[in-house]
């Protein structure tokens, strides 16, 4: 996860300076911000259910 968002992150970031305009900088720092979301939100629900499947599965003492 932490690899997919790097790369992700690098790539934007040749996307963001190549822009023509300011307009396309903007739309490009957006797109990049939503994807970067996108990718902690599944980072973190992935933890959760994880975590959750880990607590309900111990063992009995």
């Amino acid at each position: 996860m932490l690899l997919w968002f790097v790369v992700g992150m690098g790539g934007a970031a040749d996307g963001i300076n190549s822009a023509g305009s300011e307009a396309e900088q903007a739309g490009a720092a957006i797109g990049t911000g939503l994807g970067a979301m996108v990718i902690i939100f599944i980072w973190v629900a992935g933890d959760v259910v994880l975590g959750l499947m880990t607590l309900l599965t111990r063992a009995k003492k």
